[in-house]
């Protein structure tokens, strides 16, 4: 769709940038499909997709496993819970396509609030036996969340850290805790977002 998905020529001005990683995003980006595969072919540095996984194909996601980090949104490991967060049916297609991709370099992140954030430990164990070890956990916040609301949702991922420490969790930003993050912000320095018009923006 015009507008909403790059032109092969952005594509072409985005891999001629100078870049330490690329990361895909969206959107989804499984809904342009074929850009995405000629992005990660075309690239000379590691590619990232993140991804809700729902809209690949075995295939596909076999092809991606192998060269591509993925990083993959999961509301809930509860179907419930899944199909209210979401509005969609694809929970049982999420499990499977989970199976296809393994652990491996493989991050679930998870956007935690009042409807996850009760069964998130459980959610980490139900990931963690499938081989997923890398987990990124961030507590909304701003206007989709009232502050007590984060601040529980930060104790809730401050809970699953101090006992899980065999997995991987982190935040995706400092959330004023002691848990590792990936990142502190570097907008404008390290860090360009491209949007699918080819505007750049810093954040």
């Amino acid at each position: 769709h015009p507008g909403l998905t790059m032109s092969y020529a952005t594509l072409d001005k985005v891999l001629a940038l100078p870049k330490s990683r690329l990361v895909i995003s969206g959107g989804e980006p499984s809904l342009c499909r074929d850009e995405v595969f000629y992005m990660v072919k075309q690239s000379d540095v590691p590619v990232a997709v993140n991804t809700n996984l729902t809209c690949w194909t075995r295939e596909d996601l076999q092809s991606l496993s192998q060269s591509v980090r993925l990083q993959i949104s999961v509301p809930s490991m509860f179907k419930d819970e899944y199909e209210s967060i979401t509005g969609s049916l694809n929970y049982a297609r999420l499990l499977e396509n989970l199976d296809y991709v393994g652990g491996g370099n493989t991050i679930i992140a998870i956007a935690v609030h009042s409807r996850n954030r009760d069964r998130l430990a459980q959610s980490l164990s139900r990931l963690a036996v499938r081989g997923f070890r890398s987990f990124m956990l961030q507590p909304v916040y701003g206007a989709a969340a009232r502050e007590d609301d984060f601040e529980a949702s930060v104790r809730a991922i401050e809970n699953v850290y101090n006992t899980n420490r065999h997995l991987n969790i982190f935040f995706l930003a400092h959330c004023g805790s002691s848990m590792p993050a990936t990142h502190q912000c570097s907008a404008g320095r390290g860090r360009l977002v491209i949007l699918s018009n080819g505007d750049i923006v810093p954040c």
